[in-house]
């Protein structure tokens, strides 16, 4: 699944409205996200950048309000529902080759939440 779907299944399983991808977002001068690629969506009547696999603070809250298990030790996610019925039910961020663990654990959390928006008529 590319990058792009992923994050559309992760907005609609948080509930999120978003407006247009952006290659190149042109925030405020300054701003630490300018240049970087994502969704943009609403926030308190403000354009805002979203994009929970590059960005820590995006990846956070959207783990916390699904409400995601969280194994930074394994770099794996899982929805609240499913936890301890299935240990094949964690998402993991291995779509990738990256020493990055930070990064594995973001993709992590946004396949264990694209799996939930992907559930979602």
């Amino acid at each position: 699944m590319m990058d792009r779907e992923l994050l559309e299944l992760a907005a609609k399983a948080a509930g999120y409205e978003l407006i247009e991808w952006t290659d190149l977002w042109q925030g405020d001068p300054g701003h630490p996200r300018v240049c970087e690629e994502g969704f943009l969506m609403l926030v308190d009547e403000s354009r805002a950048l979203w994009n929970p696999l590059v960005n820590d603070g995006d990846a956070l809250r959207l783990a916390v309000k699904l409400g995601l298990h969280i194994d930074c030790a394994f770099l794996c996610a899982m929805p609240k529902d499913l936890f301890g019925k299935n240990p094949d039910d964690w998402s993991e961020g291995a779509d990738i080759d990256s020493d990055d663990e930070c990064e594995l654990m973001r993709r992590a959390i946004v396949h264990a939440v694209a799996k939930i928006g992907k559930s979602i008529p």
